[in-house]
């Protein structure tokens, strides 16, 4: 009975040693859990964090280019209404200028009826005298060495007086004989007539 009893108490005390090992593991274990739980939930709570920071960053950012945006707008719209100012300020000052041209156009027909020209010359419609002093203008421009020449025919021997600086073909009257051709320069004879310079 005695040797049963040290043994009984021996086994006892086992039992409970391995009981107290098996409730400080369970102990363990839940820590580990609740350790686990608590940094699960602390990296939730910096994830949500974070995304409510980057999400408040994204919305200061867009109010930011809405900012910008509507700056640009009303840049722009001031320039468009300054650019409308000046251009109604023109159109003012151009109306003035044509009010003042005609005050003065009517204050002058009224002062002096019988001197007023007009302003611009009709290059399309000249007039006959306009005509005269162009065409007399042509006449007078000459070469230095031009003069006048009594051409002879070599068909039928009739004489033409022709220009030595002649810009036409010249024909003659009598038999429609090519008498000389223009050059650009001097005009140049038809082979076989014969020359004699005109004194002036």
């Amino acid at each position: 009975m005695e040797e049963e009893r040290p043994e009984k108490l021996e086994e006892e005390r086992q039992e409970e040693v391995e009981k107290e090992r098996l409730e400080q593991m369970k102990e363990e274990k839940q820590e580990e859990i609740e350790k686990e739980r608590l940094e699960q939930m602390k990296e939730e709570k910096q994830e949500e964090v974070e995304k409510e920071r980057l999400e408040q960053m994204k919305k200061e950012k867009q109010e930011e280019v809405e900012k910008e945006k509507l700056e640009q707008m009303k840049e722009e719209k001031q320039k468009e209404v300054e650019k409308e100012r000046l251009e109604q300020m023109k159109e003012e000052r151009l109306e003035e200028i044509e009010e003042e041209t005609l005050k003065e156009r009517l204050q002058i027909t009224i002062t002096y009826p019988y001197r007023i020209r007009r302003l611009a010359k009709d290059l399309l419609h000249p007039s006959l005298d306009e005509e005269r002093m162009q065409h007399k203008k042509k006449r007078l421009v000459q070469s230095p060495n031009s003069y006048f020449m009594d051409v002879k025919c070599p068909g039928c021997y009739k004489i033409t007086t022709v220009f030595s600086h002649a810009q036409t073909v010249v024909l003659c009257v009598g038999c429609s004989t090519v008498l000389c051709q223009p050059t650009g320069g001097k005009a140049r004879l038809t082979e076989g007539c014969s020359f004699r310079k005109k004194q002036h």
